[in-house]
């Protein structure tokens, strides 16, 4: 199954999102795994598409400090997700602007509102 993300390299500035050699756990069993070594910069538009919904699902929790990589770091405005406290980690989840698949927009919202 293809699973794509796409990035543009680039160096300025902070990254918002950043994967250290992040190892993810894929299927039930663990069997599979995703490794992502990754930046995302203030104003980055991601689109993640697969198509098999199961690995979509898991980079969007792990993008949201859901899901602990198996080994590697994901960090979010420079804080390890394992590291934060459940409240802080809470607070920053509430930064996180997702946009789920199937009927999901509103059709008469614009894409801010939604």
């Amino acid at each position: 199954m293809a699973t794509r993300i796409l990035q543009i390299d680039r160096t300025d500035g902070s990254p918002v999102l950043s994967f250290r050699d992040a190892l993810l756990p894929l299927g039930v069993l663990e069997q599979e795994s995703l490794r992502i070594e990754a930046d995302f910069y203030p104003g980055d538009f991601v689109m993640i598409h697969s198509e098999d919904e199961h690995y979509e699902e898991t980079l969007v929790q792990a993008i949201c400090g859901l899901l602990p990589p198996l080994s590697g770091t994901i960090s979010f405005h420079d804080r390890d997700w394992q590291s934060l406290h459940p409240d802080q980690a809470n607070a920053l989840r509430g930064r996180i602007g997702l946009a789920f698949r199937d009927d999901s927009w509103i059709p008469y919202w614009s894409v801010a509102d939604n």
